[in-house]
């Protein structure tokens, strides 16, 4: 019988949730799905309620925080524009949609989901204030992008990478167009 780490249950989970959506996110599934006993489950979880708060935290630090640390390792705001943009057009389509389905069903899910945006848009904000600042402005931009981030997964069919890389080179045109007119 196989040996999961805690992170391999998280990672399994958020494979489940995007193929199936939460309702597959039980004990008793994610048992099946592993080939393992609930002592398994056990030994890294209290309940399954403790292994979803687990799951969410992951998607949180994996899509965020980490995306958040590899953009600042660029020198100037451009460079850390550039760098966010790199790695989520090269994550896009993942585990952002299954986890907002989720958010519209479940309290603890919509909290984390408001918690991230929250995250997202402020770090975007302050980027577009260094690379301006306007703060005003700099709002603007980063409501812009993030919102052209979360509807072009949600069109059907989805924006590919390319088209969403396209739509954040606009954005970024626009951006500089501003910047000299000002």
């Amino acid at each position: 019988m196989a040996r999961y780490t805690k992170s391999d249950w998280l990672e399994r989970g958020l494979e489940a949730l995007v193929r199936s959506g939460v309702e597959v996110v039980t004990i008793d599934a994610m048992c099946q799905q592993l080939q393992v006993t609930k002592g398994s489950f056990y030994h890294h979880f209290r309940s399954q309620e403790d292994f979803q708060d687990a799951l969410l935290l992951h998607w949180e630090e994996h899509y965020t925080s980490a995306f958040i640390e590899y953009s600042q390792q660029g020198t100037t705001p451009t460079e850390q524009l550039n760098r966010l943009q790199e790695i989520v057009v090269e994550t896009f389509g993942t585990q952002e949609n299954a986890i907002r389905a989720w958010a519209q069903t479940d309290a603890r899910a919509r909290r984390v989901v408001e918690r991230v945006d929250g995250r997202r848009i402020a770090y975007l904000t302050m980027v577009h204030t260094a690379l301006h600042g306007d703060a005003q402005r700099a709002r603007t931009f980063a409501l812009l992008l993030y919102a052209t981030l979360i509807g072009a997964s949600e069109i059907i069919p989805p924006a590919t990478r390319e088209e969403l890389s396209a739509m954040f080179t606009a954005i970024g045109r626009m951006s500089a167009m501003k910047e000299r007119e000002s």
